[in-house]
């Protein structure tokens, strides 16, 4: 009796073994990353334009396989990457809470090179003064390599999501500027041209509060006209010769609809002396001519066409006729857009 028992016993073990390690174990980052593919396969308007759907794949298929074992900011930086061979400024991921380790730094680019604007307090000294190396590694080289993990199409988006990265220990750790146990050491030159090294701390606990208390930013002595506002989207005249607009987000501002922005930018623009109007206009339709092999930009100038259709109404029959004619061998029918037609179809009737 007792042999039977314990052969029933094994027997009833075995079953369960086997049901349980035939059931798929739980992966949420692999179902995360099938949903994200899933999702830029059906929605995004030109997924390979910039990288084979090989090459993109293969990347997917080798995160994939990497997932039982990935931490969560190791999954994250892989799937930076892997977004940042599509192409696309606009494709990309962001954390949505703090759940890697913060460095309290904000470096920024200028002619002479990168120069720290934000630091904490306890480094202070340090503000202002140009970055020449993470732990021995050139900063040149430390910002190349964050090409792996940002979406962009120009250098000066590249420049300006840079910062961003390295202000994760664990993005320093995905491209191999610092090892995971090892500390960061950042390289300046001070304003006598010595060069000095301190270890920049890192924050799990990143809230408003410890913000407040840990961070300090470089104070200029005067701000130009020109430095980015509290603001959607702002325009002012700069000089006699020059309107400046600023558009800070992809979005409308519910205090100044699009629509009245653009009415007043049209009428400062009104302002403007018919001469130098007509140069404003030739240089608008030109300009994403020279922006053909970059996709964002040349769409993005090609949406200003629409602004000028207001500064034609003076043009001679003959003048619309000639601009026609250039217009549409420039911008082919087949690739214009509802803006650009109704701008042809505008100087159609003036002739």
């Amino acid at each position: 009796m007792k042999k039977l028992s314990f052969l029933l016993a094994f027997v009833l073990l075995f079953s369960f073994c086997l049901g349980a390690c035939g059931q798929p174990q739980p992966n949420p980052k692999l179902d995360d990353l099938n949903l994200l593919c899933e999702t830029l396969e059906t929605e995004h308007y030109d997924l390979y334009a910039n990288v084979s759907e090989e090459e993109f794949q293969d990347e997917r298929e080798k995160i994939a396989r990497q997932t039982p074992n990935m931490t969560d900011a190791e999954f994250y930086w892989s799937v930076r990457h892997l977004l940042s061979l599509v192409g696309d400024a606009h494709t990309t991921v962001y954390p949505s809470d703090y759940f890697m380790s913060v460095l309290p730094w904000n470096i920024k680019k200028f002619d002479e090179g990168w120069f720290i604007l934000i630091l904490d307090k306890a480094h202070e000294q340090y503000l202002g003064t140009r970055v020449v190396a993470i732990n021995d590694i050139p900063i040149d080289e430390v910002v190349e390599r964050t090409r792996q993990v940002v979406s962009y199409e120009a250098d000066t988006w590249l420049w300006q999501k840079a910062p961003d990265v390295l202000g994760w220990k664990e993005a320093l750790e995905y491209l191999d500027i610092v090892e995971p146990d090892e500390p960061v050491l950042v390289t300046v030159e001070t304003a006598q041209g010595a060069e000095e090294s301190f270890e920049l701390p890192a924050y799990d606990d990143w809230s408003d509060e410890k913000k407040q208390e840990v961070l300090v930013g470089f104070q200029r002595d005067s701000v130009p006209v020109t430095a980015e506002q509290d603001a959607i989207y702002w325009s002012t005249a700069l000089d006699e010769n020059t309107y400046f607009i600023q558009y800070n987000s992809c979005k409308e501002d519910p205090d100044l609809p699009m629509a009245q922005f653009v009415q007043q930018v049209e009428a400062a623009l009104a302002q403007v002396p018919e001469t130098e109007r007509r140069e404003a206009v030739e240089y608008i339709f030109h300009q994403p001519l020279e922006h053909k092999r970059n996709p964002t930009v040349y769409w993005m100038f090609v949406a200003v066409h629409g602004v000028v259709m207001p500064y034609l109404k003076d043009l001679t029959a003959e003048e619309a006729r000639d601009l026609q004619w250039w217009y549409e061998r420039s911008y082919p029918r087949r690739e214009q857009t509802p803006v650009q037609r109704r701008l042809v179809a505008l100087l159609k009737k003036m002739r």
